[in-house]
Formats: C-alpha cells, sequence, structure tokens
C-alpha cells in the first residue's frame, strides 16, 4: 500500500461505543465503490453511481459526527476503502476528479483531521472600532497544529483542494500568508502565490500566467540614476526564478474577477507552476512580471463542470457560516 498508516490510527481503542446509524453512514461508501466498479465491468449505468459517489465523497468532508471508533469500525481508510479510488487495483475505473478529492479526504482523516467544519482551527474575534463598524477578524487557534507553509513542492496537497477563506490555507500549509499574494523565504525563494483580481498587470491564461511582483516605494536613494530596490516580495519570485524552483498557485475568488479560472468563492490550490521568464515593466517602481508555466502530468484546473471547486455543498457550507456574521452587520477581514 502506498499511503502509510498513522500511529493514531493504529492506537484507536476499539472498545469505545459509537452511533450504529453514524457508522452505517460511512459505511455506504464502500457499497458506492463496489457499484461503480460493477458498472464499469458490466457496462451498467456508470454515470449514476460516479455521481453518488462524487457527492457522497463532498458530503464526507463536511461531515460533523466522524471519531477515530467510527473510522476504523467503517474501514473507510481501509485498503477496502477509500484507497480503492486512487490506489488500488481498479483505480483506473474511477474519474480523476473523484480519485483526488478521495485521496485528498483520505490524507486529512488519516493524519488525524477529522473535523468536517470549515473553519475548524479558526477563531473568530469580533470588534467595533471607532465608527461604530463591526468587524470580524480570524486567525488561527494557537492550539491548532498549523501545518508550516514554508515548503516547497506540493507540500501535501491535492489539485483542487479548496477553503472558504486564506486564512483556511494558511492553517493548512497551502500558503504562508493571510493577506499577501507571495509567500516563502529570503534565502529559498517563493514557494506559493496567490492569482486574484487587482491593482497589477496580471494575466491568468490557466496554463499560463503572467504574474506581477509589488510596488516599490522606497527608491535605493535620492539620485535619479540609482535603481529602486525591489520589494522583499518580488525578490521572492526573483530568488524561486533563479533556483528554478517551482511554486504553488491558489486561485482567489475576487468580486468584479472575470477569470474563468477563479473559483467561485473561497480559494483553491491548482497546482505546482514554474518561472519561465520575467520582464521589468516599470523602473520607478521596481515592477517585475513574471511569466509562469504549469507543470505537466497534473490533473486539469477545477473551474468547470462536475469536477469545479467549491462544490454546491462547499458553496452552501461557506455562504451559511459567512452570512451569519454579515447579517450582524459586520466586515470580514483575516489577521494571522
Amino acid at each position: 500500500m502506498r499511503k502509510e498508516v498513522t500511529e493514531w490510527y493504529l492506537n484507536i481503542n476499539m472498545k469505545e461505543k459509537f452511533p450504529r446509524g453514524d457508522k452505517a453512514t460511512l459505511d455506504h461508501i464502500r457499497q458506492l465503490i463496489t457499484n461503480c466498479i460493477d458498472a464499469t465491468k458490466s457496462n451498467g449505468n456508470t454515470e449514476k453511481w460516479f455521481s453518488e459517489l462524487r457527492t457522497k465523497i463532498h458530503e464526507m468532508d463536511l461531515y460533523k459526527f466522524v471519531t477515530p471508533i467510527l473510522v476504523k469500525k467503517s474501514k473507510v481508510l481501509e485498503p477496502e476503502g477509500l484507497l480503492q479510488i486512487f490506489d488500488g487495483p481498479d483505480k483506473d475505473v474511477f474519474p480523476w476528479d473523484i480519485a483526488a478529492d478521495a485521496e485528498a479526504l483520505w490524507l486529512r482523516w488519516m493524519g488525524g483531521d477529522l473535523d468536517g467544519f470549515l473553519m475548524r482551527g479558526i477563531v473568530a474575534t469580533k470588534t467595533v472600532n471607532e465608527e461604530g463598524v463591526k468587524k470580524t477578524a480570524y486567525s488561527i487557534d494557537k492550539q491548532w497544529k498549523k501545518r508550516s507553509a514554508n515548503v516547497p513542492g506540493p507540500n501535501g496537497l491535492i489539485n483542487g483542494q479548496w477553503w472558504p477563506l486564506r486564512i483556511c490555507a494558511l492553517r493548512d500549509g497551502a500558503h504562508g500568508a493571510s493577506e499577501g499574494g507571495i509567500s516563502g523565504q529570503t534565502d529559498k525563494g517563493a514557494y506559493s502565490i496567490v492569482v486574484s483580481k487587482g491593482e497589477y498587470a496580471d494575466d491568468d491564461n490557466g496554463e499560463t500566467l503572467e504574474y506581477c511582483g509589488t510596488k516599490s516605494s522606497n527608491p535605493s536613494s535620492n539620485s535619479s540614476t540609482e535603481p529602486v530596490a525591489p520589494t522583499a516580495d518580488t525578490l521572492l519570485l526573483e530568488k524561486a526564478y533563479m533556483l528554478k524552483q517551482p511554486v504553488r498557485v491558489l486561485r482567489a475568488a475576487k468580486k468584479g474577477s472575470t477569470s474563468k479560472y477563479a473559483p467561485r468563492e473561497g480559494v483553491r490550490y491548482d497546482g505546482m507552476y514554474e518561472i519561465v521568464g520575467k520582464k521589468l515593466l516599470d523602473p520607478a517602481t521596481a515592477m517585475i512580471r513574471f511569466s509562469l508555466r504549469r507543470l505537466p502530468g497534473q490533473d486539469a484546473i477545477r473551474c468547470q463542470g462536475v469536477e469545479a471547486r467549491p462544490s454546491n455543498l462547499e458553496l452552501v457550507e461557506r455562504r451559511t457560516l459567512l452570512l451569519g456574521e454579515r447579517g450582524n452587520g459586520a466586515e470580514i477581514c483575516e489577521i494571522r
């Protein structure tokens, strides 16, 4: 088996009590997997079973009742469970998006994160400023085991993974900043970027990107002959370009955006891109635009069709969560 079983899973107390109905709900995924395999081999109605399986996995990702004993008793993480979809002998039967979502769920649950709440590990702080404007600021709970984003490569992410807010992407190690679009380390370069509609001359063509660094407002001296120093964020991209280090690309929804690749809401991980070129657009602000190309061999960007993320279930969940904040007249902001 390619995926490693974690220690916490091996040490689950099998004597714990559990609701039988909840176990039956989890058990159903194995029957759906079997139905998909059987329908494929017998030229049956695969569309029906794949649709049900796709929806079931999206539902499971949001379940609030999952406990260690339920996971173990249902065998959902065993070879006869989710692993069949992306790592079993019949894995080629399943559509690529279902396989990706099954793997992402398997990794999260096997890692011990069984909470289906979209905002798990996130603390909401409500404030009122001097003008009487209500705000809700989000930060990561200090008790939460946050994954570091200072890692090159996918960092355990699966193409198409989605989050309701950028703070959640920070929580899961997708991107190292809740607001800035470029994240990395000075000596090692950029690890990730967030693409969204903004003030810069970016151009998103899906498999290729034109992505700007940030504007410098601090000339190196008062002399007009001295070049303006690039910002720290721009230097991160320069370093990644020099090291030929691919970066994780996340796309974020933005009001007014016309990009067909952006998610309808929230933030989505769209795979690894390499920086293949750069161009100085404005010497006065040291504005550099970088050309990026998506690495081959990855699943398609999940921006359309039944494969699109966020799923309809995720959209409903996000809107329900945030409607409560905005219904109280609060603005939404994110802090680390």
